[in-house]
Parts: structure tokens; sequence; C-alpha cells
């Protein structure tokens, strides 16, 4: 199947670590976070100067990553959304089982969240319904 119109495919990037790293590193995990919103707050404010960093660091052609550039919303943000996709992601993985015993329910998705580290840097940021 290809997918010829824009906005019909979803990218994440999703930052994962284990539950006791998370709770041993907060500090570390908010300068993370600290960094990826400041990093998200530049390529808003210089987009030229953003797109020719990483066109130098993936080794892109400056036209080729303006072209695409404009298709994705970088941002950090840990929202509703999310636990959507989840589900959807888990239902359609399920259903591609093999028949056999009757697979588990979907997950609680919320107890795989932690967002704490976000809220202390960037509030507004978490959006998602605990």
């Amino acid at each position: 199947m290809v997918l010829t119109a824009p906005g019909l495919v979803v990218s994440l990037y999703l930052l994962l670590a284990r539950a006791d790293r998370v709770q041993n590193q907060a500090v570390a995990l908010q300068g993370v976070l600290r960094a990826l919103t400041q990093a998200e707050g530049f390529a808003r404010a210089h987009p030229d100067q953003a797109r020719a960093a990483l066109a130098r660091v993936y080794d892109l052609s400056a036209p080729d990553l303006a072209a695409v550039w404009g298709l994705y919303d970088y941002r950090v943000a840990l929202d509703q959304p999310l636990l959507l996709i989840l589900e959807s992601v888990a239902r359609w993985q399920i259903g591609q089982m093999p028949t056999g015993p009757a697979p588990p329910g979907l997950p609680n998705f919320l107890d795989f969240l932690y967002p704490d580290a976000l809220k202390a840097v960037r509030p507004a940021a978490v959006t998602v319904i605990c």
C-alpha cells in the first residue's frame, strides 16, 4: 500500500527508559527534557539555522530537508493522542497474532508513563489525562 496524501502517517519519537532508571535518574531526565525543549524553541525561532544543522548532521541537501520540514510537528509533549495511538497499535498487533489462546486485554498505557519530569520542565506540554 502506498499512502500518497500528506498527513496520513504519524511518526512518533519517544523517550523510553526502564522504570528503575526513571525513578533513580529523575534529575538527569529533566535535564534531557530541558535540552530537548530548548532545541525545540531554537528550531521554531531559527528554522533556517536548525535545518542547516540537521542537513550537516544527516548529510542531506538543504532543499531535500526544506521539502519535508513543514510536514512534521517537532515538539516535546506528552499528550492524550499518544495514548490513543498506543492503544490503536496494540489492537492492530493483537489482531496480527496467530489463532491460539486469547490474548490478554490491552495494557493500561498510563502505567508506563512518567509525566513528572516533563511537568517539572514544561507543565503545559503534559496534557495526558492521568
